[in-house]
């Protein structure tokens, strides 16, 4: 067994002396045949042989070691991307913080990512781009992300206590059931965003566009709403709203919806 795998782990190794011994004495069997044993025409016969054979082979070094080198680069991001859906607190932040210095928080690296139930209590997200991710379960209490592109993605029974959202991208975003208490939202978009059964007491709306959003269910007690664009938004009887509500809505029965263009 000690032998074989000494065989393997040298094989290739005198594979390649083989070859190169092998080369040099076609190269020499066929100068001799042709020229004999003449030295003069040594440098005008294997001269520009030799420079074009040095770059390929540089050529193809340089090649390997670009694949190599976006290989790592692939493997590292990938593994930093694990790290940051970690329920470790410590160790998402850390690998969140490295993927900002990477530039793969913010180029697409994290779209479709699953995050579900990771902890990113506290931490620097601002302008991170994950459209279409999940983040169900997890916890961004006091996160920053602002100015992020979130388009799509899932954040259903999340803790997103006292997060900063201000001019964030959240299309479509599914908030299903979540915590939104004290969140800041101001000038974020949210339309058809799904807030259905979402705590959001307190949370800062102001400035938002909730157009064709579902608050069916949602408790915004206190919040802030003021120009927020809410039309084509839809509520319920179980919607909680803060005072000022505008009064025109479209519907009738249990589910209702401002009209369109109403601003609150």
């Amino acid at each position: 067994m000690k032998i074989q795998a000494r065989m393997r782990e040298f094989g290739p190794v005198v594979g390649g002396w083989v070859l190169l011994v092998l080369g040099f004495v076609v190269v020499i069997a066929g100068y001799v045949r042709l020229h004999g044993w003449q030295r003069g025409h040594i440098t005008s016969d294997f001269y520009a042989n030799v420079g074009v054979t040095l770059i390929g082979t540089a050529i193809v070094v340089l090649i390997i070691d670009r694949l190599n080198s976006a290989r790592a680069a692939e493997a590292t991001r990938a593994g930093l991307i694990r790290d940051m859906a970690s329920s470790d607190n410590g160790l998402a932040v850390r690998a969140a913080r490295e993927l900002r210095a990477m530039g793969n928080l913010t180029d697409g690296s994290l779209d479709e990512s699953d995050f579900s139930r990771a902890n990113l209590e506290d931490a620097s997200l601002e302008a991170m781009r994950a459209k279409g991710a999940k983040f169900q379960g997890c916890r961004l209490t006091r996160a920053n992300l602002s100015r992020a592109n979130l388009v799509g993605a899932v954040f259903n029974r999340a803790d997103l206590s006292r997060c900063n959202f201000e001019m964030a991208d959240l299309g479509s975003v599914s908030f299903v059931d979540a915590a939104l208490a004290d969140v800041d939202l101001g000038d974020a978009r949210l339309v058809a965003a799904v807030l259905s059964g979402a705590t959001a007491r307190g949370a800062d709306f102001r400035g938002s566009d909730l157009q064709g959003a579902q608050l069916d269910g949602a408790d915004l007690t206190g919040a802030k709403m003021t120009g927020a664009k809410v039309g084509g938004a839809r509520i319920n009887n179980a919607t909680k709203l803060p005072p000022g509500s505008p009064a025109t809505m479209e519907g009738q029965g249990e589910t209702q919806q401002w009209p369109e263009g109403t601003t609150w």
